[in-house]
């Protein structure tokens, strides 16, 4: 009986390097929780100690959140044998959190500094946040965050025409929520939150002309197809080794600063789909592009922020499919950098 196999095909746009700490290589979870109700109350501290740690919410912990930086500050109040709930109503695997004995205490803003490459928050710790990218705004929830002084609130004009604010005041729980409207719409296409001490650091990837496209497949055939039909749009094409580990590839990516990263991996699925960890508007073309449903299921190459990414699954034996699925996905990286459609 012939085993029907499906490749993945993982898409990070990535335009510009930066230093990035290992992506875990753990893919699947070995906890399941159902019933939030088991969880006992605690009252600890403690950091992420893992990037792309997942994040869940939900009375089930069925929604996935974008993925907290290591070096995230959390405050914890209650564990099961798999999670910790931190303040915030949010759920880690508890092997994504190192306890501290350090007490920490309150937390303010009082310093925002920019650069050409994004910009810095200067807190008396580190801690969770919720953060959006649209088209024309960069949003940023801090959360167990006071404002030291509105003069804090400011924005550069070179990369922001304003910066809006609402603080939410409070002894336990303090939430100080940002805008930052974008000077120029369409700016960004995926951005980079980082901790160092007491420093927040936010990276933005620009949308640039000259777009490379990394590719790793194992499947000779179905790489060449991409390859050249993402050649045929105007793309340029790198390999990478596919022997190398799924963090040993994303370095090699962010080192070569390419604005795609294909990833085609041989797996068992039943039916094809785009897994997503967060939407972005590239996923939803390719997806409505080839009628395949939209999936949330985090992965380790599908988890960054940095760009826009996803994972493509489709029957390697259909040939037909295959083909067809590589000028979707080709047609729909042209329309979305370059503003055009073409079917090679």
């Amino acid at each position: 009986m012939l085993k029907r196999i499906f490749l993945t095909l993982t898409l990070i746009l990535l335009p510009l390097s930066f230093a990035v700490n290992a992506a875990t290589e753990k893919e699947t979870e070995t906890t399941t929780v159902t019933d939030v109700d088991r969880f006992k109350p605690i009252n600890e501290e403690g950091f992420v100690k893992k990037e792309y740690a997942p994040v869940k919410t939900g009375s089930s912990l069925e929604n996935y959140l974008p993925s907290y930086a290591e070096g995230t500050f959390v405050k914890l109040v209650a564990e099961n044998k798999g999670y910790y709930k931190t303040l915030n109503n949010r759920y880690l695997q508890k092997d994504s959190v190192k306890l501290t004995d350090t007490f920490y205490g309150s937390n303010k803003l009082t310093a925002i500094t920019y650069d050409e490459k994004g910009f810095s928050l200067n807190m008396g710790r580190a801690t969770e946040y919720s953060a959006k990218l649209t088209s024309t705004d960069f949003e940023l929830t801090l959360f167990d965050t006071a404002l030291k002084e509105k003069s804090v609130i400011k924005a550069d004009n070179k990369m922001f025409s304003y910066l809006d604010h609402k603080y939410y005041p409070s002894k336990k729980t303090p939430r100080l929520d940002l805008k930052f409207r974008l000077s120029k719409k369409d700016t960004f296409i995926g951005y980079n939150i980082s901790f160092e001490d007491n420093i927040m650091r936010v990276d933005f990837n620009k949308k640039t002309e000259d777009i490379k496209i990394l590719l790793d497949c194992e499947n000779e055939k179905t790489a060449s197809l991409l390859k050249q039909k993402l050649e045929n749009s105007g793309f340029e094409v790198l390999t990478a080794n596919k022997e190398d580990t799924n963090t040993a590839k994303l370095q090699y990516c962010l080192s070569q600063s390419p604005a795609a990263f294909v990833s085609i991996k041989e797996t068992i699925k039943q039916e094809p789909a785009i897994l997503y960890t967060t939407s972005t508007p590239l996923a939803e073309k390719t997806a409505s592009a080839t009628s395949y449903p939209l999936k949330q299921q985090p992965q380790t190459l599908n988890s960054t922020t940095f760009c826009p990414c996803f994972i493509v699954e489709i029957p390697a034996e259909d040939s037909t499919t295959v083909k067809k699925t590589t000028e979707y996905i080709a047609s729909s990286f042209e329309e979305y950098f370059k503003g055009t459609s073409k079917k090679s």
